[in-house]
């Protein structure tokens, strides 16, 4: 046991209260949130099917994403929004850590969009932003940083 080791078991039995406290959680009390958007590149691979899609509902589950959380996938191949919906239900339901209920994953699944694409273009083959379409119906500030680099890359081609 180093020095500081024995210092610090010494002052926890000293002083309880100083083992029960940890300062480096000192002003990290929960904050308001603005609302967010996510948006997954590659949506339907399978890191996000595995991995991503299950971690999130974890999150959701745990009480741990923000109130206002939109979740906008983007991949090349066309499918509507409801497809894309039931593909995240099942990744959920195959790969997550617990049993889903039903209520969290219902909430989770109503904030999730679809936007087929590729990252070295924004615009479709009739010159409409898709991105942008989507990312309207999401909370403004979510959606600022991400329209407004995406204007500059839309742009720039």
């Amino acid at each position: 046991m180093t020095a500081s080791e024995q210092m610090m078991a010494t002052a926890a039995t000293e002083r309880p209260e100083i083992a029960q406290q940890n300062p480096l959680t000192a002003g990290l009390e929960r904050l308001p949130v603005a609302p967010t958007a996510l948006v997954i590149f590659g949506a339907t691979g399978d890191l996000a099917r595995r991995k991503l899609l299950p971690a999130l509902y974890n999150l959701a589950h745990e009480g741990a994403l923000p109130e206002h959380f939109h979740l906008v996938g983007v991949a090349r191949r066309e499918r509507d929004h409801e497809d894309y919906r039931l593909e995240c239900e099942q990744a959920i339901r195959r790969f997550s850590r617990r049993e889903p209920d039903e209520d969290v994953l219902k909430a989770l699944l109503e904030h999730v969009k679809y936007v087929p694409g590729c990252l070295t273009t924004t615009r479709s083959t009739d010159g409409s932003d898709r991105f942008s379409t989507a990312l309207t119906r999401t909370p403004a500030s979510a959606s600022t940083g991400l329209s407004t680099c995406l204007r500059r890359r839309s742009s720039s081609e």
